[in-house]
Formats: C-alpha cells, structure tokens, sequence
C-alpha cells in the first residue's frame, strides 16, 4: 500500500468532509492535502489493514481539530467581535425561504456535525467513528440521530411547503 493508492481511493471523501465541516473550498483542500502529508509520514508505522478509511479520518478529524485551535489562537478578541459581526450581516440579507446545507450543518454542534459527516460522507461505521472520537457507540448513535433531526427540523423551518404537506415519515 502506498500513498498514492491511499490518495486516489479516499481523497474525496476527506475533502468532502472537510469541506462541510469548513464551508471553504480553499480552507478544504489546504486541510486535505495536510491529512495526506500527515498519512505519508504515519504509513510506516500503519498495520491495521483494512481499517484505512478509518485511520485517515481519525487523522483528518484531529487535522481539522488543530486548525480550529490554530485559527482561535490568531484571532484577537476585536476579530473575534468583527467575524460575528459579519456573519450577521449577511445572513441577515439572506431570503427568508433560501437555505443551504451548509447553514444547516452550521446550526449543529461541532461533535454532532463530525460524527454526521464521518457517517454520511466517509461512510464509517459507527464504531470507528467512536474510535476516532473517543465516545461510546451509543453515544456516536445518539449524536447522529440528533443531528439528523436538528437538520430534518432545520431544513423543514427553513423550506415553504405546501399546507398540509408533510414529511414521509410522519404519516400514519
């Protein structure tokens, strides 16, 4: 196995991932790329066969992690202040019935969103996303319910639907 195969087989997983979880496509592919650099330095010492996929989100999970403590750090609390701020402004000029997954997924909290995405776009079981993240099975299971249905109540708020409609689920 070498890391180019590793490259070809999960890098679109990963920067998916990323990409949700960052809601930058430059930010993404920066944080992809690291997670490849850091999968060619680890690959001696990899002997867990047929886990990989696993093994790479555990490392693009703690990529992510140490970029947002990085970003906090340069921030001074006047930035802080500035990014709120404009991140206000324009979801205020936004349409009321316009959203998008990423405001969706950005109303969860950070450990729901990874362990949604970690399902929904790296395909993990649940018991290796409770190995990357260090939570029981239950309460990987639990998080993703939840924020299934923060994003169910999220985008069903957010969507005009016809009176009476209702979801699939819903009806007896």
């Amino acid at each position: 196995m070498d890391v180019r195969d590793l490259f070809e087989r999960h890098h679109l997983s990963v920067f998916r991932y990323m990409l949700r979880l960052t809601g930058s496509r430059e930010t993404a592919e920066d944080l992809t790329q690291e997670v490849f650099v850091r999968v060619a330095r680890s690959l001696a010492g990899y002997t867990d066969m047929g886990r990989e996929r696993a093994w790479i989100f555990s490392i693009a999970a703690n990529v992510f992690r140490n970029s947002k403590r990085e970003a906090v750090r340069r921030l001074s609390p006047r930035d802080a202040r500035s990014v709120d701020s404009i991140e206000d402004s324009l979801s205020a000029n936004e349409p009321a019935d316009r959203v998008s997954l990423e405001e969706a997924l950005s109303s969860l909290s950070e450990i729901e969103r990874q362990v949604f995405l970690m399902r929904e776009l790296g395909g993990l079981s649940y018991a290796e996303i409770a190995a990357i993240t260090g939570l029981s099975v239950g309460s990987v299971r639990n998080r993703i319910y939840r924020a299934r249905m923060s994003l169910r109540n999220w985008l069903t708020k957010s969507t005009r639907f016809p009176r009476g409609w209702r979801l699939a689920e819903e009806k007896s």
